[in-house]
């Protein structure tokens, strides 16, 4: 599922895709005590990796939703002899559906559709516009977040 928040990135790699696995499990194996960089992560069996912050402001639980606010899914791939790494930085699902009901609410009540009671557009608008910027400011800034602290640690540049 690919949303407005969702940030997708191809490395080329100069190493072999078994040292760049290698590489990867070594950051996401790091111990829980490692205060050094704010990343953890998990190496699925089938070569694809998920990371997330190490600490967070805020946890979200329930209704099947994940737990971290953003995420780093991505994949090695070997084609050709060349090594990529594909990337996708994301927020979680429940953040972004609370931005987009927010918006939701927002442009119904522009063409007199009354969600949330009585309320004037003023007033919706007022206290609700903020409270769309702030949480898609999170959503951006995390995920270009985790995506540069990986770029960092595996020492990568993103292919244009």
């Amino acid at each position: 599922m690919n949303f407005l928040f969702s940030f997708q990135n191809r490395y080329l790699v100069n190493d072999r895709a078994d040292n760049v696995r290698l590489q990867i499990e070594a950051i996401a194996g790091r111990h829980w005590s490692d205060f050094s960089e704010n990343i953890t992560g998990k190496v699925k069996e089938d070569g694809s990796f998920r990371f997330t912050p190490k600490w967070t402001f805020g946890v979200i639980q329930g209704f099947g939703f994940r737990r971290s606010f953003t995420y780093l899914i991505g994949t090695v791939v070997e084609n050709d002899g060349e090594t990529i790494i594909q990337t996708t930085a994301r927020p979680n699902y429940g953040i972004v559906a609370a931005f987009y009901c927010g918006v939701f609410i927002i442009i119904a009540k522009l063409f007199g559709v009354n969600l949330l009671g009585n309320e004037s557009f003023g007033y919706l608008f007022r206290s609700l516009s903020p409270v769309c910027l702030v949480v898609a400011g999170l959503m951006i800034f995390g995920a270009f977040r985790l995506r540069s602290r990986f770029e960092r640690l595996m020492q990568l540049r993103r292919e244009e």
